[in-house]
């Protein structure tokens, strides 16, 4: 498996989905720092990503080892799992 587009995958699915949860907390009215701070952070990453993946001679200079891309793999499935259960519920 390529484990610079795994890594880089992962990232973004993380601000994607931190994002959207502060952006729906947004539009639904809680105008609290929390909120804010989620969607300029996930935003924020997935553009970090994607600079990185569009403009980097070599985007897999910056990926960690292995075991560490399985482990952001990891923690990106339960961040989402997180974030459908906490929009859902």
């Amino acid at each position: 498996m390529d484990t610079t587009r795994l890594y880089y995958a992962s990232t973004i699915l993380c601000g994607v989905v931190v994002g959207a949860m502060g952006l729906s907390s947004v539009a639904a009215g809680n105008t609290g720092i929390a909120a804010a701070l989620m969607a300029i952070g996930g935003v924020g990453t997935v553009c970090s990503a994607l600079f990185v993946l569009g403009f980097s001679e070599n985007p897999s200079a910056s990926v960690p080892a292995d075991r560490w891309v399985w482990a952001m793999f990891l923690g990106a499935v339960l961040v989402l799992l997180g974030g459908v259960g906490q929009i859902l519920l």
